[in-house]
């Protein structure tokens, strides 16, 4: 667990009472929407996200509305599928990235961010008139394949805990991992808030309600377990990032 999610679960649990952000800012990991939700509701503070790489500096950030919006001045991003040819508004697309600054090594037109994005043609009316970024859909390597070949990016996966909590009127789990083991089958593993462990509704319920939510979006071909675990350590191989939401252990074309 990173340690925004740590503080504020602390933050729950009556510690920290004199830590009180006027605003919160994450970088380094793409946040699903639960967790984003968990500490703005632990701190009363919104997030506001930046989104970069090592290689080329913050490349978008979010502003006052929660938009996406491309740092233009630093960056240049193009928006391509596999092939490098470009992709529409609306469509999951791989990134070229071309540094517009430094005295080193240049960047241009790099490949190995690693994510997936989705553009729009909208604007802001926050007051900044650069493009917009709708979704960081995460790592090509952690989207989900289905037994059609059809691929299905991480952000498709990781809101559905929270929207079932939020039918329940609960928060009792504290962390969530999906880990696809093969083409046909999907682990959830959640970790239970013990404090919450008896108030309703019931694990069980729950978990069954989480398992239908999946289903529905992975189709009947692809079979779903949910099941409870202590902790969530399950990281990738020589990260020091927090574990991801999302893994994929198959094989990508």
């Amino acid at each position: 667990m990173y340690k925004r999610q740590i503080l504020a679960i602390l933050k729950r649990r009556g510690k920290g009472e004199h830590v009180n952000p006027k605003w919160i800012g994450s970088s380094g990991a793409i946040l699903d929407g639960y967790t984003r939700k968990y500490i703005e509701d632990a701190f009363d503070a919104k997030v506001f996200d930046v989104y970069g790489a090592t290689e080329c500096s913050p490349m978008a950030f979010e502003c006052r509305n929660g938009n996406y919006h491309v740092q233009s001045d630093l960056t240049h991003l193009e928006f391509v599928d596999q092939e490098n040819n470009p992709v529409s508004p609306g469509e999951p697309a791989n990134l070229l990235v071309t540094r517009l600054f430094g005295k080193g090594t240049p960047i241009v037109r790099y490949a190995g961010i690693s994510d997936l994005v989705t553009t729009t043609t909208r604007e802001c009316d926050c007051g900044m008139v650069t493009p917009l970024i709708e979704r960081i859909e995460g790592r090509k390597v952690d989207a989900v394949v289905l037994p059609d070949g059809r691929m299905v990016p991480p952000s498709s996966f990781t809101g559905v805990p929270y929207k079932v909590m939020r039918r329940f009127n609960t928060n009792k789990i504290e962390q969530f991992q999906i880990i696809q083991q093969d083409y046909d089958k999907i682990d959830i593993l959640v970790v239970i808030d013990e404090r919450q462990r008896d108030t309703e509704p019931r694990i069980e319920k729950l978990f069954d309600a989480i398992k239908k939510a999946y289903q529905k979006i992975l189709g009947d071909e692809v079979t779903v377990e949910v099941k409870e675990v202590k902790e969530i350590v399950t990281k990738r191989d020589g990260t020091a990032t927090p574990p991801p939401v999302v893994i994929s252990k198959v094989k990508k074309e």
